[in-house]
């Protein structure tokens, strides 16, 4: 029988490596100052601020600032 918290480990590796992907593309699209423009807007119009902040940290990461 299968132990249940490996099935939750194993879940929890594949939405890291998900997550990774997602990151990965968001990176290369941030490149263009536009799409970076609206990118931060979107999260700002959230009303979400620790989200904003990660998103301006990923801005600033790829612009290189």
């Amino acid at each position: 029988m299968s132990d249940p918290r490996s099935k939750i480990a194993d879940g929890a590796t594949t939405n890291m490596k998900l997550k990774s992907i997602e990151e990965s593309s968001i990176f290369e699209d941030l490149k263009d100052r536009q799409f970076a423009a609206e990118y931060l807007e979107d999260m700002l119009r959230e009303d979400d601020f620790p989200s904003f902040l990660i998103a301006l940290r990923n801005v600033a990461i790829v612009l290189g600032r």
